[in-house]
């Protein structure tokens, strides 16, 4: 199995990613599969998971130009599983995580000791994330034709304490059969719009409070979209494959950006395999 996830993307969005160092993740609801967001509870739950698609397949997969891109504009990704950096606790910024970080970040006993969201963040914007550390975040995509996975129960009371728990661990992990074809791999942020204080304080209270707001539509997401921080390591790795036909200005475009935001990966540029094979 590859150590690299692809990603099909514009070399508009090439060069956000370059420049700004970062992954952006965007709400379920905003993506093309419809039935994603559908459970069994409450419609609009899909708001508050962000997701980034990858795929493990390392060859071209030709339905993904189409979908995702075009021939002429579009670049394949590839970048190392888990490419974030970590909040720096001393400069309350982000720095690449050393290799025992991330050995230790992919320990079941050790996760979510090297975060990669900063608390200020969830305390201002009032929202708790419970998967923020290192390595929590990638999850390979389940194909099922079962209508219980694709639209599951996802409001559940503990039958020991009464509290009622919101489940949107099985919302972005599971898409139906048909899209098997992606071999998709995502990077997943769950949020729920919680105050860590409030919560301390009456979990219970805070939850009931969050779940009526859902139902009246009142709830609103903390955030439009999540930007990850990209570690300089992995972007050092990263890969391109140039869309299978593109002209000859838009090569000089995507050289132009590597050379000026990530000149060391700059002979990881390469033709696709599918020139004269599509149009």
């Amino acid at each position: 199995m590859s150590d690299f996830l692809y990603h099909y993307t514009t070399i508009s969005n090439l060069a956000l990613i370059l420049k700004n160092r970062t992954l952006r993740l965007n709400p379920l609801n905003q993506m093309d599969d419809l039935q994603e967001t559908k459970n069994k509870d409450i419609q609009n739950f899909g708001q508050f998971v962000y997701v980034s698609s990858w795929t493990d397949k390392e060859e071209e997969i030709i339905p993904m130009w189409k979908m995702y891109t075009t021939p002429q504009l579009g670049v394949r990704i590839g970048l190392p599983k888990n490419p974030f950096q970590i909040v720096d606790n001393e400069t309350k910024g982000f720095r690449d995580p050393t290799e025992k970080e991330i050995r230790a970040s992919q320990n079941k006993d050790t996760k979510g000791i090297f975060p990669i969201i900063q608390m200020e963040d969830m305390l201002q914007n009032q929202c708790i994330i419970s998967n923020s550390g290192l390595s929590q975040q990638l999850a390979q995509i389940k194909y099922s034709p079962d209508m219980s996975e694709l639209e599951p129960q996802i409001l559940s009371l503990d039958g020991n304490s009464g509290d009622l728990k919101i489940l949107l661990s099985k919302l972005g992990n599971i898409k139906n059969e048909y899209w098997s074809f992606q071999q998709e791999w995502r990077y997943i942020v769950r949020v729920l719009p919680l105050s860590i204080v409030r919560s301390l304080q009456n979990y219970a209270a805070e939850m009931i409070c969050f779940t009526q707001s859902i139902i009246t539509g009142q709830a609103k997401q903390p955030f439009p979209y999540i930007d990850l921080h990209l570690s300089f390591q992995a972007l050092e790795q990263m890969q391109i494959i140039l869309a299978p036909d593109m002209p000859e200005g838009n090569k000089i475009l995507v050289e132009s950006l590597v050379e000026k935001y990530n000149p060391k990966m700059q002979n990881n540029i390469f033709p696709s395999q599918l020139i004269g094979l599509i149009k």
